[in-house]
């Protein structure tokens, strides 16, 4: 399983169903909890910068919570 490449650590409360699930998906791709939400944080941050487009059409994809 591979280390997470941060250094700061963030802390969250979430419901036994989404903690069950980080743990299946970061289980799953061979990476730790913290690198999966490490993933994550950065996917979101670049759909925020308008830094991710849909590989099919080039068009900006932006996610809204």
């Amino acid at each position: 399983m591979s280390q997470c490449m941060g250094d700061v650590p963030v802390g969250a409360h979430t419901d036994r169903q989404m903690a069950e699930f980080l743990r299946e998906e970061a289980t799953h791709l061979g990476v730790s909890q913290s690198e999966l939400l490490r993933r994550v944080f950065e996917y979101y941050r670049d759909c925020c910068e308008g830094n991710f487009e849909c590989p099919e059409c080039g068009e900006e994809l932006r996610v809204n919570l």
